[in-house]
């Protein structure tokens, strides 16, 4: 049994016949496609070949709708609308651009009327972002995008001459063909992995991802994160072999020298193909030696849904709705705010009173007080005890309690505009609030650190996906993904709604769009987005129920939960 899928809503030409070339409008009106789904997992698309004497209306939607359904067959149909020369040399890999489905695509061309043999062709939409060959979701720099296409008679046949490598998809098209997944690769404490987030097609998913991960991290990862995997490892003809939910990996190359080492390669390659949904264990097999597949390594466990905030009695400790009777054995003064607790030890704890950044281990009662913080943001503490803060006149300041300071820079660019920083409950990536261009926008970067966790530097920021003005205020919500209060931006239609809402983005995916309740500043999350709380402008806070928000009881400031 078959479903519809509509895959693209893409502009076709205006009737065109071969002799009648100048006599050709100069746009049309759009219209949508449908192409055929088997209703299977994973969901293969289909479209059909180019049908004899197509005119070029015809040729180029019928091209489209092969390069959206490209994932399924590796864009065998799609080369056939193109001329043999091209379809032996184009490159569908190299970039996928992605426009959204809700825009309405528009189509120009032009032509030389003494030449009725070829046509030039473009088509705009509103841009979204592009994966490239290895993966790696880029937002997309400008609002609009467009694709131009040649068009030759050959043998008789209007085709497809020389196109850009890469094609041109709906967001739905995208979405339908390929899935966001995570590749696991070591942290450089070498306690950890670390997602790094990847597109690949559904169809063959174990095997791209598995390419992925011997390939090594993204580039403006590679000095956060260590491969496990050693260089010139492949995979064997036997590739992987996937049945009742178990695959069996076969690779070329050398293991390891030492246990430790073999462990973590196969804790990397198992942690990272479980991760594709139909995989639950994982056997490897290298130039004939088995990996170890028992013992290996756990990840770091973590409280994030213990949110810390005052009251007037001091610092206490949430749990849900519940304010705990258990008052923090702390005794802040009455200007105490904006208070932090480390994801894994509830008792490292941080807040700002006045100019001063105040340090405390409740379990040691160890206080350490650092002159010079500012802003109207919490600190973010880390999973390796290091407090981060916006120092006065400077970028980003990394302290411990025991009397460290360590300024922080990215690698070739400085952190100027940085109002807040949040630390992912892995202390792989640091998430930034900035003043950039006369608003504020969310960054995010990877944190380089020694085998200690002392942090050395931040990667280069990269900007996020839907979250390039209006930014009020930032949280992570679990180890992956961002939550974020934005002013506007809310769409009903093609239309702008100056409302508040809640943008929720997975790392290296797309992002979701919902309202919040009028009035809203700031935000906090914990384990995932369902656990999270708001502050309106009243000073009064919500806790998220579902789809409702629900008030928050206690005469409580300040809440936040760890990060």
């Amino acid at each position: 049994m078959n479903q519809r899928l509509c895959l693209a809503v893409v502009a076709i030409f205006s009737s065109l016949s071969l002799a009648a070339c100048t006599s050709l409008p100069t746009s049309s009106s759009p219209s949508p496609f449908d192409v055929d789904a088997p209703n299977a997992q994973p969901v293969d698309l289909a479209a059909g070949g180019p049908v004899a004497d197509a005119d070029p209306e015809s040729l180029l939607s019928s091209f489209l709708l092969a390069c959206a359904a490209g994932a399924s067959d590796d864009y065998a149909t799609a080369r056939l609308f193109l001329t043999s020369s091209s379809a032996q040399t184009w490159d569908p890999h190299k970039l996928v651009t992605i426009y959204s489905t809700d825009s309405t695509p528009k189509v120009s061309y032009s032509f030389d009327p003494s030449k009725t043999d070829t046509l030039n062709a473009s088509i705009s939409a509103t841009g979204v972002g592009s994966v490239d060959q290895n993966g790696v979701l880029s937002p997309a720099e400008t609002s609009s995008l467009e694709a131009r296409f040649h068009l030759v008679r050959e043998n008789g046949q209007w085709r497809i001459d020389a196109p850009a490598d890469g094609v041109v998809v709906s967001q739905a098209s995208f979405t339908a063909s390929h899935e966001l997944v995570s590749l696991m690769f070591l942290s450089a404490t070498g306690d950890s992995l670390i997602a790094d987030p990847r597109w690949y097609p559904t169809r063959r998913v174990e095997t791209h991802m598995l390419e992925g991960l011997i390939a090594g991290p993204q580039s403006h990862l590679s000095d956060a994160l260590v491969n496990a995997i050693p260089s010139g490892t492949s995979i064997s003809a036997g590739g992987i072999e996937l049945s009742d939910h178990v695959a069996k990996v076969s690779l070329n190359g050398t293991l390891p020298s030492d246990d430790r080492g073999k462990q973590l390669m196969a804790w990397e390659i198992s942690q990272t193909l479980q991760r594709s949904g139909r995989v639950n264990s994982v056997e490897i097999n290298v130039g004939g030696e088995a990996l170890p597949s028992s013992g290996l390594p756990s990840q770091p466990s973590f409280d994030l849904d213990s949110a810390v905030a005052f009251n007037s009695n001091g610092l206490v400790r949430i749990d849900g709705r519940s304010v705990s009777t258990r008052i923090l054995p702390i005794a802040p003064s009455s200007s105490a705010s904006l208070p932090a607790v480390s994801p894994v030890s509830s008792s490292l704890l941080a807040w700002r009173e006045d100019d001063r950044l105040i340090l405390v281990d409740s379990s040691t009662n160890a206080t350490r007080v650092v002159d010079g913080s500012q802003g109207q943001y919490s600190p973010s503490i880390d999973r390796f005890g290091w407090v981060w803060d916006i120092p006065r006149g400077g970028n980003l300041r990394a302290s411990r309690i025991d009397g460290q300071n360590l300024p922080i820079a990215s690698e070739n660019q400085s952190l100027n505009g940085v109002s807040a920083v949040r630390i992912s409950p892995d202390g792989a990536r640091a998430l930034l609030l900035r003043q950039v261009g006369g608003s504020t926008s969310a960054w995010i970067a990877g944190i380089e650190r020694r085998g200690s966790g002392e942090p050395i530097a931040l990667t280069d920021p990269e900007p996020l996906a839907g979250l390039s003005t209006g930014v009020d205020d930032v949280s992570w919500a679990g180890r992956s993904t961002v939550v974020a209060v934005r002013q506007g931006g809310l769409r009903a239609g093609n239309d702008q709604v100056d409302e508040v809402s809640l943008v929720t983005v997975p790392v290296g995916g797309f992002p979701s769009v919902l309202a919040l309740p009028t009035g809203t500043q700031r935000l906090s999350a914990g384990s995932s987005s369902a656990t999270m709380v708001i502050r309106g402008k009243d000073g009064n806070y919500q806790v998220r129920s579902g789809a409702l928000w629900q008030s928050l009881e206690g005469n409580l400031r300040d809440v936040n939960f760890p990060g």
